[in-house]
């Protein structure tokens, strides 16, 4: 049976709580990281439909000079093409924002005929569903896609003598 002086309870009991302390501060340390990490890309997801052509451009030059280690012949090349078409990206853009304002309108006029449509219990129940489609699809939306992995090359059949 082992016996612990007095002085020594008191050091375990401080440890004890030392470490229960120090796994509240870890916990909160890390929960707050994912917070302003989700925050962060909420804001980044947001504002990509507000970038500019020519904005948009850039990135995927600066990637593709890295990814496929082009020359500075070829990025020049690239940067002129990009220049050529930015006119007519950019009206194309400024297009769809404007379907989209409108389709939400006509989206949102829709939604309110119907629901004058319906009463006040299918209303609610229609809510719900609603509600519950969007929870499902956020949720669809945290799980990430599995990568994409060229197949394995396929091993040629290995001649057998029958000798």
């Amino acid at each position: 049976m082992l016996f612990f002086t007095n002085k020594e309870l008191i050091t375990l009991s401080l440890i004890r709580i030392k470490t229960k302390v120090m796994k509240k501060i870890i916990v909160s340390t890390v929960f707050l990281a994912l917070c302003a990490l989700q925050f962060n890309y909420a804001q980044d997801h947001n504002h990509k439909r507000d970038v500019s052509v020519k904005e948009k451009n850039e990135l995927r030059l600066k990637k593709m000079e890295t990814e496929l280690e082009l020359t500075q012949e070829q990025t020049k090349k690239i940067e002129a093409i990009n220049k050529n078409y930015e006119p007519k990206e950019q009206e194309l853009q400024e297009k769809m924002k404007k379907i989209r304002e409108e389709k939400k309108l006509v989206k949102k006029d829709k939604h309110e005929e119907i629901k004058a449509i319906l009463t006040p219990e299918q209303i609610e129940k229609m809510e719900s569903l609603k509600k519950e489609k969007k929870k499902n699809k956020l949720k669809a939306k945290s799980k990430q896609r599995p990568v994409k992995r060229s197949p394995a090359p396929k091993a040629e059949p290995q001649k057998v003598d029958e000798n």
